[in-house]
């Protein structure tokens, strides 16, 4: 590694070496050891607004990865986060770094460059049969393949984009890859929170309760979330053993580890590799990689249920009274998958991080909270793309709802989308007069098309508009008033005329048609939204209406 002082192995150790530069919220810029993190985020006494160096896609697997750690220490410590919320945080890191140390079974299995193939490694589990990686079947790889969302198609980050990694890269990369990425080539399948490897919504969800500009409390909710749960994740998951570090145990790419063996707080595996010795710069270029097609957990739910505070639930179709993980669909987190994930829908069920806010009446008074969705969608090997969004919840008109009552949240919902719905359809049909003189769709105009209806679901998402207008609705339809339908309406009607005469000018009309179809463009719709609008008015005053949003 190198004569340098800071490549000793101390220095590239994840729970010993400061590897980790932190921004904080003054500004300022610390390196910390993993602990140190944890327990600053613990107590708050060195508020962190950052992890430089990761990119966007890291963050949730990085974050889901830290809270599992600090569960588990706090468990092993039998403290919860408001006990140790006061700790000064040097004591607090270093009874972290001895808890998390014992979990692994022994402090080098935190070390990124381990000595001896047959030891572990941090994320790297030990080569079997007493054999050096080569001999074991172990092939070099790009490092550059820890940073990109790997599919066999279509991908997110070229696999050539980096052409090496420094330290606190490398372990961002290694989270992302063991509990992240669902392909990397052949033989390179499923993480534990998968809920499938193959098909649509392929890739690990991520939902979590985010208290605004609060890192600190954000954090420890989900590691208080999880903590309450693991009674429920020993007896109704069935994760009673324990085993927490995975990586630590040796694994021939053969065999499966049985869930039932696992901690409830155990960290995500899937792939053997091996890093590569750093350069005297301390820059990472290669890893060693092996093939299995062996996930390493076996997955006994049929849907990858391990008790994870961030993973929103649906219905398993084999099964009436069980629930699955269901994976980030190719559309992201569009408002009828958001509000199915916030529990408002038909089938969806939140994740336990939201779930427990929803259960906590006292929280119910913070006036600043959102939800935090994220993933990357997969398809057969194919990366469909990153999504994320954040929701900010309207808490002050959640406590005079009932959420044992979900008929007015569903009804609303189904209203609201299909007026979204029926208003971007007129929007689209006016922009194909634009284009070629009627409203009838046209082969290979979508994308043209789309210019005119995309805007109106920007103004929808801009500052959680939907989610709160939903909620408002919601507490009418409960009183049992539906105004909130005429002005749901009209506000969709005069942000789609606005939004439409914004991108007008930019469809590539024919010069010497040019004037006439934008007007009557203009003209059509016009007629057609002050029609819906009068239709909706029509249906609160029990007048018959039917819809013509198609044009």
């Amino acid at each position: 590694m190198g004569n340098t002082p800071e490549l000793s192995a101390a220095r590239l150790n994840v729970l010993a070496s400061p590897l980790f530069p932190v921004s904080r919220t003054d500004g300022s810029v610390h390196r910390l050891t993993l602990p140190a993190i944890l327990a600053g985020l613990l107590t708050e006494a060195s508020p962190i607004s950052g992890f430089l160096g990761q990119t966007v896609e890291q963050r949730s697997h990085w974050h889901r990865f830290m809270v599992r750690c600090a569960a588990k220490a706090l468990r092993s410590l039998g403290l919860g986060t408001h006990a140790v919320s006061h700790m000064p945080t040097d004591q607090l890191a270093a009874h972290i770094s001895s808890a998390l140390a014992d979990a692994s079974g022994t402090h080098s299995a935190w070390d990124l460059v381990p000595d001896d193939p047959l030891h572990p490694g941090f994320l790297q589990t030990p080569v079997t049969g007493g054999k050096t990686p080569a001999e074991a079947g172990y092939k070099q790889r790009a490092i550059a393949e820890l940073t990109a969302l790997i599919g066999s198609k279509e991908f997110e980050r070229k696999s050539q984009s980096a052409r090496y990694l420094l330290a606190h890269e490398v372990v961002y990369g290694l989270i992302e890859y063991q509990s992240g990425v669902i392909f990397g080539g052949r033989g390179n399948y499923e993480t534990t929170l998968t809920p499938s490897r193959s098909g649509k919504g392929s890739g690990v969800p991520f939902m979590a309760l985010e208290f605004d500009d609060a890192p600190g409390l954000t954090f420890q909710w989900g590691v208080q979330t999880l903590l309450d749960d693991w009674d429920y994740i020993r007896d109704e998951c069935g994760l009673k053993g324990e085993t927490w570090a995975i990586w630590a145990e040796p694994w021939d790419g053969a065999d499966s580890l049985p869930a039932s063996r696992l901690d409830p707080a155990f960290i995500p595996y899937a792939r053997m590799i091996r890093l590569s010795t750093p350069d005297s710069s301390g820059r990472f270029e290669h890893f060693l990689f092996r093939a299995s097609k062996t996930s390493r957990v076996t997955d006994h739910t049929e849907g990858a249920v391990f008790g994870d505070p961030f993973t929103p639930l649906f219905p398993n179709p084999k099964h009436d009274d069980q629930f699955k993980v269901r994976g980030v669909m190719d559309r992201g987190f569009d408002y009828s998958e958001v509000v199915e994930l916030l529990g408002f829908g038909t089938r969806g069920r939140p994740s336990r991080s939201v779930q427990a806010f929803y259960q906590d009446a006292e929280s119910l008074s913070r006036s600043a909270v959102s939800v935090h969705f994220e993933g990357v969608a997969f398809e057969q090997g194919k990366t469909l793309g990153f999504h994320r969004r954040r929701i900010p919840l309207p808490v002050d008109k959640l406590g005079a709802l009932s959420f044992a009552e979900p008929d007015p949240f569903r009804k609303v919902h189904t209203d609201m989308l299909e007026r979204l719905s029926d208003v971007k359809r007129i929007l689209r049909s006016a922009a194909r007069i634009a284009l070629h003189g009627e409203p009838r769709p046209k082969k290979g105009d979508d994308a043209l098309v789309a210019l005119a209806s995309t805007p109106l679901d920007d103004w929808a998402d801009h500052g959680g508009r939907y989610v709160a207008f939903f909620f408002e609705a919601a507490r009418q339809e409960a009183d049992g008033s539906s105004d909130w339908i005429i002005l749901w309406v009209e506000q969709l009607c005069a942000q789609g005329r606005e939004a439409f005469d914004a991108i007008l000018p930019g469809l590539p009309t024919p010069g010497a048609q040019r004037m006439a179809r934008q007007a009557s463009a203009l003209n059509y719709l016009d007629m057609k939204l002050r029609r819906y609008l009068r239709q909706n008015r029509g249906a609160e005053t029990n007048e018959p209406a039917t819809t013509e949003a198609a044009g």
